[in-house]
C-alpha cells in the first residue's frame, strides 16, 4: 500500500424507553437500544451492529399522585 491512509466511517444510535410505576415513588425502567458502526481504510470497509436491552429501578421524591392541598 502505497500513499496516504484514508479513514472515513460514520456512528450513530437510537434507543429508548419507558417507566413504569410499581409503587407511588418507585418503578422500573426497561430500554432498548441499537448502534450501528460502519467505517473503512484504504478503500475497505467494515461494519458492526449491535443491539441491546438494560433497565434499572428507580425512585422519584414526590411521587406520581397529585399533591395535597
Amino acid at each position: 500500500m502505497t500513499g496516504e491512509p484514508t479513514f472515513t466511517g460514520y456512528y450513530y444510535s437510537v434507543g429508548g424507553g419507558a417507566s413504569y410505576y410499581v409503587g407511588k415513588n418507585w418503578g422500573v425502567r426497561p430500554e432498548f437500544r441499537y448502534v450501528r458502526t460502519e467505517f473503512g481504510i484504504f478503500g475497505s470497509s467494515e461494519n458492526a451492529n449491535a443491539m441491546s436491552v438494560t433497565g434499572g429501578a428507580f425512585y422519584q421524591w414526590g411521587g406520581t399522585g397529585k399533591k395535597k392541598k
